[in-house]
């Protein structure tokens, strides 16, 4: 853990800047979110953060531990670059009060105009999201993911790798799409549900199940979601 004195507080005070970034997170998904903000013309990384650091740096960057970024007290910016659901939930629960959540894009992906997308969600490289769809906050549209038109992505869900989602789909708070998984027009699945990494669904899957399997059949309950690779 980086103190809080001196130089370390110099470098908090950048996060004050306009385009500067702290991403919580020192695991493979910061990487690849990093890489996004390095890419973008918008924003540019200067710290990273988690709970409890078992870092100093990370990827060249100072590490600070959360509740020394909430002692600051001003509208950082943060981006929650992990990748398990529930727990970017807790996190955003824990920090909303206090900092402002930047959207991530990475610049190959493809987005169309009418896109609506919430606070904190990020788009990574590939990815394709056409026209009249709605993303809420803290979404991750991972690498080379597809939103089809018309589509309505809840707070806190995840599209794995290379998952499709076809036209008119409802994916609910917290839903788990796995790598290549696709979904097809028109369905809806539950809050919290997972759809395990390959599958497809034909038709609607309530919440806080597990499916998998094509077409995909009810494996078990889910109370939390749990990643299924």
């Amino acid at each position: 853990m980086v103190p809080l004195e001196s130089d370390a507080l110099q470098c908090l005070d950048t996060l004050r800047m306009l385009n500067d970034v702290m991403i919580f997170g020192c695991g493979g998904h910061a990487k690849v979110v990093a890489d996004a903000v390095a890419l973008s013309r918008h924003w540019k990384v200067v710290s990273f953060c988690e709970s409890a650091p078992v870092l100093n740096v990370f990827l060249g960057q100072p590490v600070y531990a959360l509740q020394e970024v909430l002692d600051l007290n001003s509208k950082t910016k943060i981006c929650i670059a992990v990748g398990e659901n529930s727990v970017r939930q807790t996190i955003a629960g824990q920090l909303d009060a206090s900092v402002e959540y930047p959207v991530i894009q990475h610049p190959n992906s493809i987005v169309s105009g009418s896109l609506e997308v919430g606070a904190g969600s990020v788009i990574l490289a590939n990815a394709a999201i056409n026209a009249s769809v709605k993303i809420g906050r803290h979404v991750i549209v991972n690498t080379g993911a597809i939103l089809e038109h018309d589509c309505i992505v809840h707070d806190y869900a995840t599209l794995a790798p290379g998952s499709i989602v076809c036209g008119g789909c409802t994916l609910g708070e917290g839903v788990f799409l796995g790598a290549g998984a696709i979904v097809q027009q028109g369905i809806s699945i539950g809050a919290w549900s997972v759809v395990a990494a390959g599958s497809v669904v034909t038709r609607d899957v309530p919440s806080n199940t597990m499916v998998a399997g094509a077409p995909a059949e009810f494996k078990r309950m889910n109370p939390k979601e749990r990643h299924v690779y």
